[in-house]
């Protein structure tokens, strides 16, 4: 999940390897869970106890989710990656509003996020299989891996567990671009790449989760798209309006 996941990634990786988990009992937490489709991301993590973190897994806590508002509005960056953004927005909005008032009420969300991850992963094996689709992906998973996931800079932190602040980014110095750095971006495709097959493959991934026609005909004129590589733009463009689709679908299902 991580690696189809937006976010500043190298950032993210470099808090959790930073001391402050180191021998103290404390892991980094996802305030919203990375599975679920919310990003890799310093900004949007708190320090917990270990136990804590293995016990929480992927469980949707109202507490959590309104650091995630209030920490999405201090730092001008979004909480969910774009493929489960309009649940997200359905989901601020209800929490805002109270509509969303216990943990128990975001079980229906979590469904949601559930299938919405499902057929994100599901799509992802069609355009996997079609004419053209790996060399797209690995096109686009390039250049989002340059574009958007922060692997240009180290970085320093906020790294008092108790503080409010906590992974927020406190300076960024560039770095130097090296053998190593360069086969970082070949490991996260592969990686990403491989990801599709095995979810796709897993036998415990079968749920009543389906696709309408609607979706359908929107993926065979995305099939059509992948035959000639030139329509990069228009490809990107038409996964987004899918997925868009299939999140609204969800909700008012």
């Amino acid at each position: 999940y991580e690696n189809w996941s937006d976010g500043n990634h190298r950032a993210a990786n470099q808090l959790m390897g930073n001391q402050v988990f180191l021998n103290t009992g404390l892991s980094a937490d996802h305030l919203g869970p990375v599975s679920l489709g919310f990003v890799h991301d310093p900004r949007f993590m708190v320090a917990i106890p270990i136990s804590d973190n293995s016990s929480k897994r992927d469980r949707l806590i109202l507490k959590d989710l309104k650091t995630v508002i209030l920490r999405e509005q201090r730092e001008g960056v979004d909480a969910a990656s774009w493929y489960c953004k309009v649940i997200w927005e359905r989901m601020k909005e209800d929490i805002t509003k109270e509509v969303v008032s216990s943990d128990e009420d975001l079980l229906a969300y979590y469904n949601i996020l559930q299938k919405n991850k499902i057929l994100f992963f599901l799509i992802l094996n069609t355009v996997l299989e079609s004419e053209n689709g790996l060399e797209c992906l690995e096109y686009g998973l390039r250049r989002r891996f340059r574009m958007m996931h922060g692997h240009e800079y180290d970085y320093m932190f906020e790294t008092d567990s108790r503080s409010h602040l906590f992974g927020k980014i406190l300076a960024a110095t560039k770095r130097n671009s090296t053998t190593s750095s360069e086969r970082e971006v070949d490991r996260f495709v592969r990686i990403a790449l491989e990801s599709i097959t095995g979810y796709a493959q897993k036998e415990n991934r079968r749920t009543s989760v389906y696709l309408d026609e609607v979706e359908l005909s929107m993926i065979e004129d995305l099939k059509q798209l992948l035959k000639d590589e030139a329509n990069a733009y228009y490809i990107d463009k038409a996964f987004e309006k899918i997925m868009d689709h299939v999140q609204c679908r969800l909700l008012d299902e």
